[in-house]
């Protein structure tokens, strides 16, 4: 199992690495306003790592972001932890905003059925580079939960 990218900056996946599949992808476009949605549950979170939710998810460059949601399905546990929903460039690597879509949501927050509209930088801005969604837990491992990410844009 491993991954790597090569020279041209394609990212490879070998081993058990190229079996996990995506955790959301592009669910729906609208003329120009397209929507990627993510299934995330607790376990998919890293204790202060940024997890990319969908390896071959991106939101293009020049798109507009008109928002994001946290709609959560499965109450979330874990003592005093919070989370971040962000972008990454696609070289994995180079933040773009870690936290750009919302930032240190409270696991009180996080309870069956809330809907956390993200108030992050990256509301209502316009990306210069493709980017990946990241999502973090801060503070304390989450325990339990399930939800649903929606990113709205426009290109």
């Amino acid at each position: 199992m491993g991954t790597w990218t090569n020279a041209d900056g394609l990212y490879i996946k070998y081993g058990d690495d190229e079996s996990k599949q995506a955790l959301g992808g592009h669910v729906n476009q609208d003329g120009g306003v397209h929507t990627l949605e993510f299934v995330i549950t607790a376990a998919d979170f890293n204790a202060l790592t940024n997890t990319i939710l969908g390896d071959g998810v991106f939101i293009p460059s020049n798109a507009f972001i008109i928002s994001s949601n946290f709609t959560v399905e499965t109450a979330f546990a874990g003592a005093t932890a919070t989370v971040d929903f962000g972008l990454v460039r696609k070289n994995r690597t180079t933040e773009i905003d870690f936290d750009g879509f919302d930032a240190a949501i409270a696991v009180a927050s996080l309870t069956a059925r809330a809907s956390i509209a993200g108030d992050g930088a990256l509301i209502g801005t316009r990306l210069s580079q493709p980017a990946l969604v990241t999502a973090r837990n801060n503070t304390a491992d989450l325990t339990a939960g399930r939800g649903v990410l929606t990113i709205t844009y426009r290109i």
